[in-house]
């Protein structure tokens, strides 16, 4: 099985990630940058001046999905679960780029997953469009696997 986190900060997962690859090469399982990943939550923008809105926007997409989420779940009380700083990866695509190979260089991890809390189907489509055209680039070149 390969392994993927998020929630956490990147100190708090490395740990984690290390226990996992440590157990994997004494089971005598693959181990190395392609069998784990990072899950975070990105809202990107194409201008600086409207960094601040995206990690406003992106807390706020972040809170309405665990809301819906446990609300769908029933669970009476839920514990309101804290938002880490490393959770939310926002800005122009440099700077997201940038963190993203920070944090999975850090982990020792090959594989990134995206998770964009945006309801709005038309501003949705615009972030995926400016994630693969301007991010992912930069993060092939990065060779972080």
């Amino acid at each position: 099985l390969k392994m993927c986190g998020g929630f956490a900060d990147v100190d708090k997962l490395v740990p984690v990630y290390q226990a996992y690859q440590d157990a994997a090469r004494e089971a005598g399982m693959p181990t190395g940058p392609d069998q784990v990943g990072i899950r975070r939550a990105v809202m990107i923008v194409e201008d600086e001046a409207d960094r601040d809105r995206a990690g406003e926007l992106g807390r706020e997409g972040i809170e309405t999905h665990m809301r819906v989420s446990l609300d769908s779940l029933k669970i009476p009380d839920a514990p309101h679960m804290p938002l880490s700083p490393d959770e939310l990866i926002y800005g122009t695509p440099a700077q997201v780029a940038d963190e993203i190979i920070r944090q999975c260089r850090a982990l020792g991890a090959g594989n990134f997953i995206a998770n964009f809390n945006i309801f709005d189907l038309t501003e949705l489509r615009k972030a995926h469009e400016l994630f693969g055209r301007e991010v992912t680039p930069r993060l092939r070149a990065a060779q972080i696997g």
